[in-house]
């Protein structure tokens, strides 16, 4: 396990994904990306075959992230861009903060610091138009104020779009955590009734091929001496067998 998902990480370098921001001559579809960060959702947009054509991100480092990787522009705030003299993308992605959505955040939702984005979101995909917008949030959202936060972009989308959601478990399409996430993959309608047959790629692990943590970790002498715990568990739980794609708790160092 550890060889293929190495193989599969290093089938895309970074200057690989440059250069196919910079130099390909195959005819693509175009993507964008809000709230860009660093770059997971436009590193897998190049895997797939997509041309990033912009990108926004409030953060500066972030911004200049997406400029090295791409060669295109990355705007601050989305929601005052000029929306007016944006490309039209065929394939927008979303992944705005979710500190107010997480078990262990503010549990606030739309009324949180940052939450309200989430829902915002609707209406600044609906001008922007693209043919396909691919939205990622916590799975948690749909315990979060009743799902009503989930349920209003819903609605909100549903006047262009045809949507089709799902809790994904990411382990099972090779990311070794314990994360879930809800994926909104909404279709405008202009592109017709055939997006009702849409259905999520079918994962490639499961409960007897998976990977663990210990198959992307590095060596101990590898690891900054900031990031290591001193002293030892106060807490050690009794041994058992781990479960595919989820922590396998073994102590405790503190509350």
């Amino acid at each position: 396990m550890t060889q293929e998902l190495h193989e599969w990480r290093e089938r895309l370098q970074i200057n690989d994904a440059k250069h196919l921001c910079r130099h390909s001559t195959t005819d693509k579809y175009s993507v964008a990306v809000l709230a860009s960060g660093g770059l997971l959702d436009t590193l897998s947009s190049i895997r797939a075959g997509l041309i990033p054509i912009w990108g926004s991100d409030t953060d500066e480092l972030s911004q200049k992230l997406w400029q090295d990787l791409t060669g295109s522009v990355c705007y601050g705030d989305s929601f005052k861009m000029d929306t007016t003299t944006l490309r039209r993308p065929r394939i927008l992605k979303t992944g705005f903060p979710c500190p107010d959505y997480t078990g262990l955040g503010s549990k606030l939702g739309s009324e949180g610091d940052t939450g309200h984005l989430y829902t915002k979101q609707a209406k600044l995909i609906k001008t922007i138009s693209p043919d396909v917008a691919i939205i990622e949030q916590t799975d948690n959202a749909i315990n979060i104020n009743h799902g009503e936060d989930v349920k209003s972009l819903l609605k909100e989308l549903q006047t262009d779009y045809l949507t089709h959601h799902a809790i994904i478990p990411v382990w099972r399409y090779g990311d070794p955590t314990n994360r879930k996430r809800l994926f909104i993959i909404a279709f405008h309608k202009r592109l017709g009734p055939q997006t009702q047959s849409f259905q999520f790629p079918k994962p490639k692990f499961d409960d007897h091929h998976y990977p663990t943590a210990a198959n992307i970790s590095v060596p101990d002498n590898d690891v900054p001496r900031r990031f290591i715990l001193e002293g030892g568990p106060i807490i050690l739980y009794t041994c058992e067998k781990p479960k595919p794609g989820r922590i396998h708790h073994l102590g405790n160092y503190g509350p």
